[in-house]
C-alpha cells in the first residue's frame, strides 16, 4: 500500500523546476503550520477554559482542521517520494473529520443561538450593572454629604445650645448656695441642677462624636503624673462609694510620668468609673489600677463586681447607640449609647485598645493599654497638674452616676376615697416629678421598671385607676408591659398612659392598637398631665358607676324593651309629622315662588310704563323749576331703585326654580372688573370712598358666564359702596390653584360673628326694617352666593366688627355637568318670567 516503486514524485509534474518548487513547499508548509497551531490553540483553550460552551465541537472541528494541515504537509512529501496512498489515507481521515464535524454543527445551531442570546441578556444586564454603580456612587457621594451635613448640625447645635445652658446652671447654682431655701425648694434646684448636668453631658457627647466623625478632633499632649490622674479621677466617687458601701480600691505605681492627652483619658476614666458604678450593688467592689507592661506601654483596668458584660455581646459594646436593654444583662450604656463609644473613640486617638473581659471579682473587667510616648512628630507641653473636675467632667458624672434613691409612695396621708395611680418610671427624678404632680388628688404609688410595676399592678388593693409609664425601662418595656396587663383580667380594664421621649407616630399607633388609652411626649407641663389623669380616671370611674348600674338594672330588661318600642312608635309618629310638615313647606314655597314671580313680572310693565312717561315730561319741560327737578330726580331714582329690586325678585325666582341658565365663554376677567371699577368709581367719589383695584400678575382667561361673573362682583362692591361711610374700598384679583381668585374689600362697619352665618340667607338684612335707611331687600348676597355657586365657584367671608369686611370668591373653569335625562324638558305650567327678562 505504501510502495512508491509504480509511482514517479510529485515533482515531475512541476518538471522540478526551483521556483516552483519553492513557492509549493512554503505555502504548504506555512498552511500546515497555520492548521497545526489552531488546532493546538483550541486543545488548550478545551483543557483550560472550564467555562467554554461546546467543548465536543471545538475538539472535532480541530481534529479536522490538523487532519487538514496534515494533507497540506503530505502535499510537500509526495513531491520527492511517491506516496500517494498514504496521501489518500491522509486525506480520508480529513474527509472523515469533515464529515463528523459539518453533521454536529446543525445540531448545535439552537444552542449557539440561545448563546448569543443570553451574551445580549448579559450584555444588557451588564448595562444596567453599569448604571446601578453609578448610581450607588451617586448615593454614596450623597450620603457622604449628607452625613457631612448631619456633623456640622450637630455641632452647631452644640455650641448653639450652651449659651442658653449656662444662663440655667449659672442661677441654679446660685440658688442651690442660698441658706433660707425649704426642703422641697432646695431639692427641687438640685432636680433641675442635676438635669442641665445630664443635659450637658449629652450636648459634650453629641459634639465630642461630630468632631471625631470630622476629623477635627486631635490629642493635646502634654506630659503628666498618670498615677495622679488615675487618682484624681476615683477620687470624685469617694463620697458615693460610702454612701454605697462599696469597696474602692486603687492600685496604681508611684510617679508613672506618661505623654497624653489629660483631658481625654480623664474623661475616658470617669465614664468607666461612672459605668462601673451605676451596675455595682450596694456592698460591692470596684477596683481601678495602673502599671507599667513590656515595652513603652501602660495598662489601666477597671473591674467591678457587677453582672458583667456576656461574650457574645462584646463584640458591640463600645458601638454607638449600643445600651444593652436585655433582661439580666448588663446595659452597656444608660444615657444615649454614646459613653463607651467615645472612650474607645478617646483611646484609639492615643494609639491604644480598650476591651471588655470578665473581672476576677465577677463583673466586667474594662482593659486600656497606652503607649507612655507620644508619636514622634508631636508637639509634647511641658509637665502639668492633673485637670480638676470640669464643668464637662461634672456632667458626665452626673450623667452616668446612680440616681438618689427613690422615697416610699405616697399613701399613708392620703384619703382613703382617692384613686390610686401607678407611676412607672426608671428615671428617680422624673418619678418623683409625676408622683408629686398627682400627689394632690391621687394615691400615687411607684416603681423604677416594668417588671416591679406589673407586680404591683397585680397585687395592690385596691386596683390601680390608672397606670402612667415609661417607654424605655429595664427588665421589661413599655410595650410589653402593655401586653402582659391586657393579659390579666383584673387589669384589661385599667387605662395606661404612656411618656415618652420619642414623638413617633407609628409606635403612639402600634401602642393605641396595643390598648394604651393616651400617650404624652416629654417634654410636658404638670397641668396637661394632671388634665389627661383626671379625664382617664373619670372615664374609667364612669364605666364603673355604668357597669354597676347595668348589673343591678339587669332585671328591668323587658321594662326597658317596651319603653323602647313606645318610644320607637312615637319616633315613627313624628317623623310622618315631620313629613307633612315638610311637604307643606315646600308647597309654600312654591307658591311664594309663583307669587313674586307673578308680582314682578306684572310690576315691570307699569313700572316702564311710568319710566317713559318720565322721559317725556323731561323732553317736554326742558328748563324746569329746581323744584321740579329735583322731584324728578328723587322720581327716576326711585324707578330706578324699584327695577333692580324687581330684578334682584326675578333672579331670585330664577335660582329658586332652578332656571339659572349658565352660558360659558371665554373672556378677560381683568379687563372685564375694570370695566366695571370705572363704571363705579362715580358712586364711590360721591361718597368720598377711594376705590381701588389691583392685578397680582398677568391673568388667564377665565372660561364661565361673563354676566353672572360681572353681577356677582358688581352686587359685592356696590354692597360695600352702600355700607362704608369712610375710608376706602379695595378689588384684587389673582390667579392660584387653577383658580381665578377674586377679593373685594372694604373699611366699612363689620359684620357680627353671630350674623356672618346667616349674611347670605334671602331677606336677611343686618338691621331692622324699621330702622334701615339704606335700600335693599336683602337679596343681593343671597344672590351672589347663588350666581357663584352656579358656575363651580365658591364665595367666603372674612370681617370684623370696626374694621371692615373681605369678600373671597374663587371661579375655577366652569364644566358643563352632563343632563340627565329629561333634564332639559319645560316644568308643566312654567311660565316665560325667564325668557322675556
Amino acid at each position: 500500500m505504501f510502495s512508491t516503486n509504480l509511482f514517479m514524485p510529485h515533482g515531475h509534474c512541476y518538471l522540478w523546476q526551483p521556483g516552483l518548487l519553492f513557492a509549493q513547499v512554503v505555502s504548504n508548509a506555512l498552511i500546515g503550520l497555520s492548521y497545526v497551531a489552531i488546532s493546538l490553540t483550541l486543545l488548550y483553550l478545551v483543557r483550560r477554559g472550564d467555562y467554554l460552551p461546546f467543548k465536543g465541537m471545538a475538539l472535532a472541528f480541530g481534529t479536522f482542521i490538523i487532519s487538514c494541515g496534515l494533507t497540506h504537509f503530505m502535499d510537500i512529501y509526495v513531491i520527492w517520494y511517491p506516496s500517494y496512498w498514504l496521501d489518500s489515507a491522509v486525506r480520508g481521515v480529513t474527509a472523515i473529520a469533515s464529515v463528523a464535524t459539518a453533521l454536529i454543527l446543525p445540531s448545535l445551531v439552537p444552542r449557539a443561538v440561545a448563546l448569543a442570546r443570553g451574551a445580549r441578556m448579559a450584555r444588557a444586564r451588564g448595562i444596567e450593572l453599569e448604571a446601578a454603580v453609578d448610581d450607588l456612587a451617586q448615593l454614596y457621594t450623597k450620603t457622604r454629604e449628607l452625613e457631612q451635613l448631619k456633623t456640622e448640625f450637630f455641632a452647631n447645635v452644640s455650641h448653639d445650645l450652651r449659651t442658653p445652658l449656662t444662663l440655667i446652671m449659672g442661677p441654679l447654682q446660685k440658688l442651690a448656695q442660698a441658706e433660707n431655701l425649704l426642703a422641697g425648694q432646695r431639692q427641687d434646684i438640685e432636680v433641675a441642677l442635676r438635669s442641665a448636668n445630664t443635659l450637658l453631658g449629652r450636648m459634650n457627647d453629641i459634639l465630642d462624636v461630630a468632631r471625631l466623625d470630622a476629623g477635627e478632633l486631635s490629642p493635646s499632649y502634654a506630659s503628666c503624673e498618670l498615677d495622679a490622674l488615675v487618682r484624681e479621677a476615683a477620687s470624685h466617687f469617694d463620697v458615693m462609694a460610702g454612701e454605697r458601701e462599696i469597696d474602692l480600691s486603687i492600685e496604681a505605681e508611684e510617679t508613672l510620668v506618661a505623654e497624653l492627652d489629660p483631658s481625654s483619658i480623664q474623661r475616658v476614666l470617669l465614664n468607666l468609673m461612672a459605668n462601673a458604678f451605676e451596675h455595682t450593688p450596694r456592698g460591692g467592689r470596684i477596683r481601678c489600677s495602673l502599671e507599667r507592661i513590656s515595652g513603652e506601654r501602660v495598662r489601666i483596668e477597671v473591674a467591678d463586681s457587677g453582672p458583667g458584660v456576656p461574650p457574645d455581646k462584646r463584640s458591640q459594646i463600645f458601638q454607638r447607640f449600643q445600651r444593652g436593654e436585655a433582661q439580666g444583662e448588663r446595659r452597656f450604656d444608660s444615657s444615649s449609647g454614646l459613653g463607651l463609644a467615645i472612650c474607645k473613640d478617646f483611646v484609639l486617638l492615643h494609639r491604644g485598645r480598650i476591651v471588655v473581659l470578665e473581672a476576677p471579682e465577677g463583673g466586667a473587667l474594662f482593659r486600656i493599654e497606652l503607649p507612655r510616648r507620644a508619636p514622634e512628630g508631636a508637639e509634647v507641653a511641658a509637665r502639668v497638674e492633673p485637670p480638676t473636675q470640669s464643668q464637662s467632667g461634672a456632667a458626665a458624672l452626673s450623667r452616668q452616676a446612680p440616681e438618689p434613691e427613690l422615697e416610699p409612695s405616697s399613701g399613708e396621708g392620703n384619703a382613703v376615697n382617692k384613686p390610686v395611680v401607678l407611676v412607672i418610671e426608671d428615671n428617680v427624678d422624673m418619678n418623683r416629678f409625676v408622683v408629686e404632680t398627682l400627689a394632690e388628688g391621687y394615691h400615687t404609688v411607684s416603681a423604677l421598671d416594668g417588671r416591679e410595676g406589673l407586680d404591683l399592678a397585680l397585687n395592690h388593693s385596691p386596683t390601680p385607676s390608672l397606670i402612667i409609664s415609661d417607654l424605655m425601662m429595664p427588665e421589661m418595656n413599655g410595650e410589653r408591659l402593655i401586653t402582659e396587663l391586657r393579659n390579666h383580667a383584673q387589669l384589661d380594664d385599667v387605662p395606661v398612659l404612656f411618656l415618652s421621649a420619642r414623638d413617633e407616630e407609628a409606635l403612639r399607633t402600634r401602642l393605641l392598637r396595643s390598648g394604651a388609652q393616651d400617650y404624652l411626649a416629654k417634654p410636658f407641663s404638670p397641668g396637661e398631665l394632671r388634665a389627661r389623669a383626671d379625664n382617664l380616671v373619670r372615664v374609667k370611674r364612669t364605666c364603673e358607676v355604668l357597669q354597676r348600674a347595668l348589673d343591678s338594672q339587669s332585671r328591668d330588661l323587658e321594662q326597658l324593651a317596651r319603653e323602647l318600642a313606645q318610644r320607637k312608635r312615637a319616633l315613627q309618629d313624628a317623623l310622618e309629622s315631620t313629613r307633612v310638615a315638610r311637604e307643606q313647606a315646600e308647597q309654600a314655597s312654591q307658591l311664594k315662588s309663583d307669587f313674586l314671580g307673578m308680582v314682578t313680572h306684572e310690576l315691570r310693565s307699569p313700572l316702564a310704563s311710568l319710566a317713559l312717561q318720565l322721559e317725556r315730561l323731561d323732553m317736554m319741560d326742558a328748563n324746569p323749576a329746581p323744584a321740579v327737578h329735583t322731584l324728578r330726580q328723587r322720581m327716576n331714582s326711585s324707578i330706578g331703585r324699584l327695577s333692580s329690586l324687581i330684578e334682584s325678585l326675578l333672579e331670585y325666582v330664577r335660582v329658586q326654580r332652578g332656571h339659572l341658565e349658565v352660558r360659558p365663554e371665554r373672556f378677560d376677567l381683568h379687563l372685564l372688573v375694570t370695566d366695571l371699577v370705572d363704571d363705579l368709581k362715580i358712586q364711590a367719589e360721591d361718597k368720598r370712598l377711594e376705590l381701588s383695584l389691583r392685578c397680582e400678575g398677568r391673568l388667564p382667561q377665565l372660561l364661565s358666564d361673563m354676566r353672572l361673573v360681572r353681577l356677582a362682583v358688581l352686587n359685592l362692591v356696590g354692597n360695600a359702596i352702600k355700607f362704608t361711610d369712610e375710608g376706602s374700598i379695595a378689588v384684587a384679583l389673582s390667579y392660584a390653584d387653577e383658580r381665578h381668585l377674586i377679593a373685594v374689600s372694604d373699611t366699612g362697619p363689620g359684620i357680627p360673628d353671630e350674623a356672618q352665618h346667616r349674611i347670605f340667607q334671602p331677606f336677611e338684612q343686618m338691621v331692622t326694617t324699621r330702622k334701615k335707611h339704606l335700600p335693599g331687600v336683602g337679596l343681593g348676597l343671597a344672590l351672589v352666593r347663588e350666581m357663584v355657586t352656579s358656575v363651580n365657584g365658591t364665595i367666603a367671608l372674612e370681617s370684623k366688627v370696626g374694621v371692615g369686611s373681605t369678600f373671597r370668591i374663587a371661579l375655577p373653569p366652569f364644566v358643563v355637568p352632563e343632563a340627565e335625562p329629561g333634564a332639559d324638558d319645560p316644568e308643566p305650567g312654567a311660565d316665560d318670567t325667564d325668557s322675556r327678562a
